[in-house]
């Protein structure tokens, strides 16, 4: 029993819409089935992709020392900034609490703003010099490139959740975030 052309469609559908898997279980239903006439790409739209994700990475590779850095910049971000976040969290779960009350007190309810304020601008501050503690570990041509990076975000919304093209094969890759 061949399948018919919206079966087809349908299953083209579901590949781009799941992925993988469902390529899989539609492979498995295929040889099942012995139906020659469907055939299933499974591993070509992972071939591809991959060759296209490796584009460019050698001249980004860290070194061992500046990974260490890296690592232990993150470390004393998150130590230092551990304490504070919670504190956040438990501000804001009293303010949704405040606001949740049948009688609102407007100067509490402002005072606990001004509050989660200030911790935000402290850890937006942490944040930043983290960045910036990262950049002056990287070489001039990583920078250039984290450079680039920034400028083609601010220009087109960014690298995430967009399709990009690979310069080596002229095909289409999902760029990885």
């Amino acid at each position: 029993m061949k399948p018919s052309k919206t079966e087809v469609c349908r299953f083209l559908v579901v590949v781009g819409l799941v992925g993988l898997p469902a390529v899989a279980y539609a492979a498995n239903l295929v040889a099942e089935r012995d139906d020659a006439a469907v055939t299933v790409p499974v591993a070509s739209r992972a071939k591809d992709s991959s060759k296209c994700s490796r584009q460019g990475r050698e001249s980004r590779k860290l070194s061992t020392g500046e990974l260490e850095k890296m690592a232990s910049l993150k470390d004393q971000l998150l130590a230092s900034t551990g304490p504070q976040t919670t504190q956040l969290r438990l501000l804001e779960r009293q303010l949704r609490e405040q606001l949740a009350k049948q009688n609102i007190d407007k100067d509490q309810v402002m005072q606990t703003q001004s509050r989660i304020n200030a911790l935000r601008d402290q850890l937006s501050n942490a944040r930043l010099s983290y960045r910036l503690d990262m950049m002056s570990i990287l070489t001039p041509e990583q920078k250039e490139q984290v450079q680039r990076r920034l400028l083609v975000s601010n220009a087109f919304g960014g690298f995430r959740h967009h399709r990009r093209h690979c310069k080596e094969s002229g095909e289409r890759a999902v760029a990885r975030s």
